[in-house]
């Protein structure tokens, strides 16, 4: 039986766990966005997810008739968890270090859930089962492949994300045309609907879209748990997907199209209903394999860390990409 939805960053706030409080903060500390995925648990190695198709139609009837029997029609799609984690190794020389100002365990650790959560938010946004068989499906391949064409909206000169890329700023037209094509994608995912938007960005694209639109007063800032800020854009808030654990490779690219140098923003309704949803199997795991004994092969601890996880579309319209625009770096009007 599914659990109730809860973020990460509601977790981290409630959980009696004192070790697992610790690592979910530093996670959601290190990349905003999966602390915006609310996370279903499901002890099981594999999901159904029946999606709606078509519906029952509604009928009429006349005194002592009955109704027509109908019956909607659904898509089941099966989905498997995909495993993120790692082995802290703390060598038992420097666990005691006494002339640092803080202790290598605490070090190594936070460096460990830092370069791990960059690199589960590039497998977030981009991943495909070409790049990286073993980790999830990322939104720019879901969008692709498992919702209604409409959800990619594109704005390039041919409106297929094959020609010149749109330079937002450089005539009012320009401007318009994206604050429409925003205004269409929320409309796409279901901004009426029960859930939560969110927009998924680099960095570039989070200053461009502060640049294009600041004059235009769409833009406005909420806070989180943490008391970290963020910029909304009509209520929805944007979030910069920053970088892998190498801190150079963007999650999302600036130049994903074909015919230029464009990027993309991400839009996605969280709602376990007929929205995305993320289904964890069973909590996150953080405990010490060896039990406090040192590894055979060096004079170390472990510590390991062993999460299952997946994004899954509860429906065909819970996803959207806005696509061809140019890198803000280059717009007119630069960011």
């Amino acid at each position: 039986m599914a659990s109730n939805p809860v973020t990460l960053a509601e977790f981290a706030l409630t959980t009696k766990d004192k070790v697992l409080e610790k690592i979910a903060k530093n996670l959601v500390r290190e990349s905003k966005a999966i602390g915006t995925v609310p996370w279903v648990s499901m002890d099981v190695m594999s999901v159904v997810n029946k999606k709606w198709q078509t519906l029952p139609a509604g009928g009429t009837r006349n005194i002592n008739e009955g109704f027509s029997q109908v019956k909607g029609s659904t898509k089941d799609e099966s989905w498997e968890p995909r495993f993120y984690g790692l082995d802290v190794q703390i060598d038992v020389q420097l666990e005691n270090v006494q002339n640092a100002i803080e202790s290598e365990t605490s070090l190594q650790t936070k460096m460990s859930l830092a370069g791990l959560s960059r690199d589960w938010t590039y497998d977030f946004a981009v991943n495909t089962p070409v790049v990286n068989p073993k980790g999830m499906y990322g939104l720019q391949y879901l969008v692709s492949n498992y919702q209604n064409s409409r959800q990619q909206v594109w704005i390039d000169s041919n409106a297929a994300n094959t020609g010149t890329a749109l330079d937002v700023t450089a005539s009012t037209a320009n401007t318009q045309k994206f604050i429409n094509a925003l205004h269409k994608a929320m409309k796409y995912v279901g901004k009426d609907h029960p859930g939560k938007l969110y927009a998924y960005l680099n960095e570039s694209m989070y200053l461009g879209v502060s640049v294009a639109l600041r004059a235009s007063g769409l833009l406005d800032t909420t806070t989180d748990a943490f008391g970290r800020q963020f910029t909304t854009f009509a209520g929805m808030p944007l979030i910069d997907l920053g970088t892998k654990s190498d801190q150079v490779t963007e999650c999302v690219g600036i130049t994903e199209g074909t015919g230029g140098a464009s990027t993309s923003i991400y839009i996605v309704r969280w709602d376990s209903s007929d929205g995305a949803i993320g289904v964890q199997k069973g909590q996150m795991k953080v405990y010490d394999p060896l039990k406090g004994a040192e590894m055979e092969s060096v004079p170390a601890h472990l510590l390991r860390i062993d999460w299952g996880c997946m994004i899954i579309p509860r429906s065909d319209y819970c996803i959207a990409r806005v696509g061809g625009i140019q890198n803000p770096a280059a717009w007119t009007v630069p960011a």
